[in-house]
């Protein structure tokens, strides 16, 4: 089973990835598209994947808006956390299964 850690900052996911045992699952704050942004995630990401390229781990963007998810996927990130309306979630999975995505749980269901 996967520890989820909350990062948001490059230090943060160093320290994460130094301290704690394999595999992780890097998680963004709540809605964190708002203020953080996708790319900025998107890109610690792959300064992770670089660096610490021997280690297993996911990243997992949490997203609240539809249009939050569908940004994600088309920046690159196969691992989303979707918080808003379920109503759109049979659309967005469907996106996840063409760019080889995964929407990891719904909390509202």
């Amino acid at each position: 089973m996967s520890r989820r850690v909350t990062v948001s900052t490059w230090q943060e996911v160093t320290k994460a990835l130094e301290t704690y045992q394999e595999p992780l699952e890097l998680i963004s704050p709540p809605n964190a598209c708002d203020y953080i942004g996708i790319p900025f995630f998107k890109a610690l990401e792959e300064r992770a994947r670089f660096k610490y390229s021997h280690k297993t781990f996911d990243f997992i963007l949490d997203c609240e808006a539809p249009g939050h998810v569908m940004g994600a996927f088309r920046c690159g990130m196969k691992k989303v956390l979707y918080r808003g309306d379920e109503a759109y979630l049979p659309a967005l999975k469907s996106m996840a299964d063409q760019v080889g995505g995964v929407i990891v749980g719904f909390p509202k269901t």
